[in-house]
């Protein structure tokens, strides 16, 4: 009889937990930082909110009589090739810290 054994983790869980805490520090260090039409990972914000807002404002615009004009691009590998020295120094110009802090 052949059984093949299959390990059992528990790493997803501790990085889905690691990933919310590192996503709220995140988001209260950067949430001044950043222009209000960044909305990704901002609490009240989702794609539909953003969505929203941007229709309205084409709309409000196209009612003006001004131009209104859309870039769109696919962005599933965009940070495919992004380089980590490249990132930690970025994220070093923004005044990270490389202390983790696991608690608030």
């Amino acid at each position: 009889m052949d059984i093949s054994y299959r390990p059992i983790t528990v790493l997803p869980c501790v990085d889905n937990v690691h990933e919310v805490l590192l996503g709220q520090q995140l988001s209260r260090f950067m949430d001044d930082r950043l222009s209000d039409a960044i909305t990704a990972y901002r609490a009240k914000n989702s794609s539909e909110t953003t969505l929203i807002r941007l229709t309205e404002t084409w709309r409000e615009d196209f009612d003006g009589k001004k131009v209104v004009g859309v870039l769109s691009s696919e962005m599933s590998n965009a940070f495919d090739s992004l380089s980590p020295h490249l990132l930690i120094n970025k994220l070093q110009a923004y005044k990270f810290s490389d202390k983790l802090k696991l608690y608030n």
